[in-house]
């Protein structure tokens, strides 16, 4: 957090072939705190369940984290083709946590 390189090491141990796939690498340095927080870490999710609500086709997911438009709560439908990426961004703060189905 104070050093003037950082080293990456990727290994590929997901079994595939990925010889000429494009790949992403995504790195962000979020600020300090400005003071220790006040609350304990937040403890992990329980699954709770979801009721869709009516879809909205309005959003145009991106192809990776740098085009990515940010969402809002809500439900959306999308189409995705075996292969294809499809990216959105759901900002999240201190203590809070996503659900996806």
């Amino acid at each position: 957090n104070t050093a003037d390189e950082v080293t990456v090491r990727i290994d590929r141990t997901v079994g595939i072939e990925l010889a000429g796939a494009p790949v992403e690498l995504a790195v962000y340095e979020e600020p300090p705190l400005a003071e220790a927080p006040t609350t304990d870490p937040p403890q992990a999710p329980a699954w709770t369940a979801l009721e869709p609500g009516d879809a909205t086709r309005d959003v145009v997911p991106g192809t990776s984290n740098a085009n990515a438009p940010i969402v809002d709560e809500g439900t959306y439908a999308l189409d995705i083709n075996p292969g294809e990426t499809q990216v959105l961004g759901i900002p999240l703060d201190w203590g809070e946590s996503l659900q996806a189905q």
